[in-house]
């Protein structure tokens, strides 16, 4: 774009970032939104108390620091640290009687052309449990 419109190309790519940066932040703000009123209509039906609910957002923030923590990290570190973390929340989980499927801190699945959610790291189901491979990222 910078070349063809003779443009600085720094100048071009810090609009670029800035516009991406812009659409993360509000996807995140949105993806926040929902996640926060699944809760309350689980806490409204009765399925969650206030304090579980609180719990559950507090757990959110602490898994997303711990993947901005680790976000330079060495893959194989990274993994590990995740599945550790996973079977550490897993197990708070069942010591709070926390159902899994409160615990899905990612974005929404993607749709595929058939309207069904996507594979692996995609929306799709992990190890039985309808966890997310994406589950805490921002």
């Amino acid at each position: 774009i910078a070349e063809k419109f003779d443009l600085d190309e720094d100048e071009v790519q810090a609009v670029v970032d800035e516009q991406r940066e812009t659409h993360k932040e509000e996807m995140k703000a949105k993806h926040d939104e929902i996640f926060e009123t699944m809760l309350a209509t689980a806490v409204e039906d009765g399925d969650l108390t206030q304090d579980q609910a609180d719990e559950i957002l507090e757990k959110r923030d602490e898994m997303q620091t711990l993947m901005e923590l680790l976000k330079d990290s060495e893959e194989e570190d990274r993994k590990a640290a995740m599945k550790e973390a996973f079977e550490e929340l897993k197990a708070w989980a069942e010591e709070n009687d926390i159902g899994m499927e409160y615990l899905r801190f990612g974005p929404p699945p993607r749709m595929n052309n058939q309207g069904q959610g996507g594979g692996q790291g995609q929306g799709g189901q992990q190890n039985g449990q309808g966890m997310r491979s994406g589950m805490m990222m921002r």
